[in-house]
């Protein structure tokens, strides 16, 4: 917080939102929502249910859900878009892999969210630069203050990020999360099969044959989540 005397109502302000997109998941996705389409989020019961959700997995209370909705129920904008933006505020060190059926989602939903970090607003609450050699969608990563700069000189040192692809695409050599205690990212799965495939048995079984070998190694330890 703020301890000069002389800090402004604004600088106060600006701390108040910073906290409580920390601490809510819902303050948070209807904030940067609205900051980003420039209209209000407008809340249903199930989205306080699925904010709640996304607060357990933040706060270590839950490893793993599945998130069952109709088109339009804001799935995507909750829990990828909202949680990756979030999960980098609440620790720069996260690291997430997010994956759909479909790579054209994937690297939208990728590049939302980076767009969000990138942003004046977000950047006068959290210092987390995107890194200037990766502005893909596919793969980006954020830029921290370095610790070990004594002199305060603003050099910077690549912290967390993002990898988005598609359910078949290369995904060994990254990992979601970190060996550390506390929330260190996620692996992040936005429809896992195209919509034409939903009543495709072969389509079903290779994406579940993927999850249980492939996705599934890619934690950094057991108890990062899937989401």
């Amino acid at each position: 917080p703020p301890t000069d005397r002389e800090a402004s109502d604004e600088e106060y302000r600006d701390y108040a939102i910073a906290l409580q997109c920390e601490r809510s998941h819902l303050f948070h996705t209807r904030y940067w929502f609205k900051h980003r389409m420039n209209q209000k989020f407008i809340c249903n019961w199930h989205h306080y249910l699925l904010c709640d959700t996304m607060d357990d997995i933040i706060f270590g209370r839950r490893q793993n859900c599945v998130i069952n909705l109709p088109p339009g129920g804001t799935k995507t904008e909750t829990a990828v878009i909202a949680l990756i933006s979030r999960g980098i505020a609440v620790n720069p060190w996260a690291r997430f892999l997010h994956l759909s059926g479909s790579e054209t989602l994937a690297l939208l939903n990728s590049a939302t969210a980076r767009d969000v970090v990138a942003t004046d607003e977000y950047q006068k609450h959290w210092q987390r630069k995107i890194a200037s050699d990766e502005k893909s969608k596919k793969r980006w990563n954020v830029m921290v203050p370095d610790e070990a700069d004594p002199q305060n000189e603003g050099k910077f040192k690549k912290a967390g990020g993002v990898y988005a692809t598609s359910m078949g695409g290369q995904i060994t050599g990254f990992r979601a999360g970190h060996m550390f205690p506390g929330f260190q990212g996620a692996i992040l799965i936005d429809d896992p099969i195209k919509p034409e495939d939903a009543f495709s048995r072969p389509a079903i079984e290779e994406a579940n044959r993927r999850l249980l070998t492939t996705v599934k190694s890619r934690k950094a330890i057991p108890t990062t989540p899937i989401v």
